[in-house]
């Protein structure tokens, strides 16, 4: 399996959402869904994505 899993950067580095099978982008930011179903908006902009690891990672935008 491919899922992956989403962190925000910033002060220090959060998960998001784990096991995320599609990451969407919106015009109020990111839509990220899980292989069960949840699904989490946020705002960010992707840093790193490491397909070896399954991980992207965000860095939080100031308003």
């Amino acid at each position: 399996m491919c899922q992956a899993t989403i962190y925000r950067r910033g002060n220090g580095e959060v998960e998001i959402l784990r096991d995320v099978i599609s990451l969407e982008r919106t015009e109020e930011g990111w839509i990220a869904q899980s292989l069960f179903g949840e699904s989490k908006r946020f705002q960010g902009r992707i840093e790193r994505i490491d397909f070896l690891k399954h991980t992207i990672t965000l860095i939080q935008e100031l308003p």
